[in-house]
């Protein structure tokens, strides 16, 4: 088996067991799941009375705008229920809670993300997959969201996880990451025509938002390969710089000392 499948097979596991673990408590498991399904309605409407009064915004129209907001919370909902624990990051390092990872065979900065799941999450997906049925019927251009919103998971999460590891550096870094976490959200939720040319150069690249939003939209919109390989090419530096990031930071660490179960 092939490191990548190996890795794969790793992160599917530990996903079943934190899944496992969130759902031995169903009603509150249920629970977030609906309410997260409902703050997505919620919002979408937002846009949905918009095009009652104008027929497009900055060029995109109501189907776009609504592609756009089903890949983002996807891309959201797979980040959070399978790198679920990358918002702890910054307190595992200022605290000194790495050393169970470290204890560990398996990829210290791989391992801490993937132990934890965010149970709401799991609605924002089931959110972005039915609206994707909604507006492409049952087609293979679902499956190419799917997939699109998988690999900017994989992106986004590298990038908040790179800000979360500042803590080696900074002492916390928590609130920095948040901030940069939430922008990249935030910003990404609008078509990015109706930026002006100055801040779409930075979306492209020191805060990489068009790889979140409008590249994994215009992928599915119109597929091209050039423009995939520059998406895949944007994600493997994303993670490159990531691990890069974590494991110089990873010299500097004080642990904890702590003794603690793990359950």
């Amino acid at each position: 088996m092939s490191t990548v499948a190996k890795t794969a097979r790793f992160v599917w596991e530990q996903m079943k067991v934190n899944v496992l673990a969130a759902m031995e408590y169903r009603v509150s498991f249920l629970t977030q799941v609906v309410f997260m399904l409902l703050n997505d309605i919620l919002l979408l409407f937002f846009w949905w009375v918009l095009f009652q009064r104008f027929d497009e915004v900055a060029g995109w129209q109501q189907h776009d705008v609504f592609l756009l907001y089903a890949m983002v919370a996807g891309t959201f909902g797979l980040a959070s229920a399978i790198f679920g624990n990358t918002g702890r990051l910054s307190t595992i390092i200022a605290e000194g809670q790495l050393d169970y990872y470290l204890a560990l065979p398996k990829d210290v900065w791989l391992n801490v993300l993937i132990s934890r799941s965010s149970a709401s999450a799991i609605g924002d997906f089931v959110f972005a997959f039915t609206l994707c049925i909604f507006l492409l019927g049952f087609s293979v251009q679902v499956l190419l969201a799917v997939l699109c919103m998988l690999i900017a998971a994989v992106l986004y999460t590298a990038l908040v996880a790179m800000a979360h590891s500042l803590s080696f550096y900074l002492g916390n870094a928590e609130q920095i990451a948040s901030l940069f976490s939430e922008a990249i959200m935030n910003f990404g939720l609008y078509p990015i025509s109706i930026f002006s040319l100055t801040v779409r150069v930075l979306f492209f690249t020191v805060i990489p938002v068009a790889f979140i939003s409008y590249v994994p939209v215009t992928l599915v919109r119109n597929f091209t390969w050039p423009l995939f390989a520059l998406f895949l090419a944007a994600t493997v530096l994303g993670v490159s710089l990531s691990r890069w990031v974590f494991y110089a930071g990873l010299r500097r660490y004080e642990s904890g000392n702590l003794v603690a179960p793990r359950m």
